[in-house]
């Protein structure tokens, strides 16, 4: 996975692919690999495919419901599935699926679903324009994510401060009286 990560995307997505395909065929009791699926998932979507990720996503949520993997089930629903939703234009079934699935999770620390709840109610958020409540998620969640090992993460962290741009400049498009001070928030991002 974390070699895969910096490749190009294309051949990222075929080496996650053959490693699902590994583990389903080459190791018992495995269904293959939820993590390579995911992950192959994000390939799509960072490809510009989002046909073969609408084919391919609401399959692997559903398997991962029939199998009984929450952790699956709660990684698509908050990772990728508001994606989908987002891609057919339907904000509200994104916000449904999120809220669903995180609220499956148990936990108490910042996990990895925590932050990927957290990273597309903010897309969700910035798609319907409502930059003041994705930038006012960010702040909130800004404690939890930096006391939490997801700060340690290289991808995340790009994401992250990917995430804060975009609020940002967002910010900054909706107020031009107060633009100098949001692009300066960018820059300090």
């Amino acid at each position: 996975i974390a070699g895969a990560v910096g490749l190009d995307g294309e051949i990222a997505f075929e080496v996650l692919d053959r490693a699902d395909d590994m583990f389903r065929t080459q190791c018992q009791n495995l269904e293959g690999s939820p993590t390579s699926r995911l992950f192959a998932l994000y390939s799509l979507y960072y490809l510009g495919d989002i046909p073969e990720l609408r084919r391919r996503q609401p399959q692997l949520l559903r398997q991962a419901h029939e199998r009984g993997d929450l952790q699956a089930a709660v990684n698509l629903g908050t990772g990728i599935s508001h994606l989908v939703a987002l891609a057919e234009d339907d904000p509200e079934r994104a916000r449904t699926i999120v809220s669903e699935h995180m609220a499956l999770w148990r936990g108490e620390n910042f996990y990895l679903q925590h932050w990927s709840t957290f990273m597309a109610q903010c897309e969700i958020d910035l798609y319907c324009r409502d930059w003041r409540a994705a930038l006012d998620r960010l702040e909130e969640t800004r404690p939890a994510v930096n006391a939490s090992v997801i700060a340690r993460n290289q991808k995340m962290r790009q994401d992250d401060l990917l995430l804060q741009v975009r609020c940002g400049v967002a910010a900054a498009r909706a107020e031009p009286a107060r633009r100098r001070e949001h692009l300066r928030r960018v820059e300090r991002a």
